[in-house]
C-alpha cells in the first residue's frame, strides 16, 4: 500500500500560517493605531489641562484681592470654569481676567457669585486667621503641583483641601499603591500637619 507523504503539505501550511501570523503582529490594525493616537491625545490634553489649572490657581493665590478658598477653578481644553463667592463684582471680573491671562485659556465660564455680605465677614476676621488661610491655600497649591508632576498619579481625579494645615484627600485612584503614594506626597509637603486620606480605589 502506498503511503501519502504529508510532510510537504504540512510544511507549506506551517510556512503560510507563520507568515500570516508575522504579518498580523508586525503592524497594528488601523483600529489599534486609532486607539493609540486617541490615548496619546487624551494624555497630552490631560497634562495641558492640569498645567493650566495649576497656573491659574497659583495666579489666584498670589493675587492681593482674591482668595483661593473663595474661588474654585477648573480647566478643560481652552476653557476655564470659575465658581465660588466673592464680595463685589470687581473681584469676579478680576478672576475672569486672570484666567484669560493664562497661556492656552481662550474662554471663561464665570459662575462666581457676588455676595456683599462677605465684606463684613472678612472685616471681622483676625490677622492670624487670614495668615492661616493663606498658609492653607499655599499648602493646597503645593500638593496639587507635586501630584501633577508625579508619574502614574491621576492628579486630575484627586481633590485636595487644606484646613488648619490638615490636608484632606478625596477622589479615585486605580490601586492601593497609588493611594498610599498620594498620601506620602501630601505628608512630605512643607507645612502639612497631618493628612486625611479619603481617596477610594477603583473596583475595590
Amino acid at each position: 500500500m502506498k503511503r501519502f507523504n504529508l510532510k510537504p503539505l504540512t510544511l507549506v501550511l506551517m510556512t503560510t500560517s507563520l507568515a500570516w501570523g508575522v504579518n498580523c503582529y508586525a503592524e497594528p490594525s488601523p483600529s489599534t493605531h486609532q486607539k493609540l493616537e486617541n490615548f496619546e491625545h487624551q494624555a497630552q490634553q490631560t497634562f495641558q489641562d492640569g498645567w493650566r489649572e495649576g497656573k491659574l490657581e497659583t495666579s489666584i493665590l498670589v493675587s492681593d484681592e482674591l482668595s483661593l478658598f473663595d474661588i474654585d477653578a477648573e480647566v478643560r481644553g481652552d476653557k476655564a470654569y470659575l465658581n465660588g463667592i466673592v464680595k463685589d463684582p470687581v473681584e469676579k471680573q478680576l478672576a475672569e481676567e486672570i484666567a484669560l491671562g493664562v497661556d492656552g485659556i481662550e474662554k471663561v465660564e464665570n459662575a462666581i457669585i457676588v455676595d456683599e455680605g462677605k465684606v463684613a465677614e472678612k472685616g471681622s476676621s483676625s490677622g492670624s486667621s487670614v495668615k492661616s488661610a493663606i498658609s492653607d491655600a499655599m499648602i493646597t497649591a503645593q500638593v496639587k503641583v507635586k501630584l501633577l508632576s508625579t508619574e502614574n498619579v491621576p492628579a486630575l481625579d484627586i481633590n485636595v483641601d487644606t484646613e488648619s494645615k490638615v490636608v484632606n484627600l478625596t477622589g479615585q485612584v486605580p490601586s492601593e499603591a497609588v493611594k498610599e503614594l498620594v498620601e506620602k506626597i501630601a505628608e512630605n509637603t512643607e507645612g502639612v500637619k497631618s493628612v486625611e486620606n479619603d481617596i477610594t480605589v477603583a473596583n475595590s
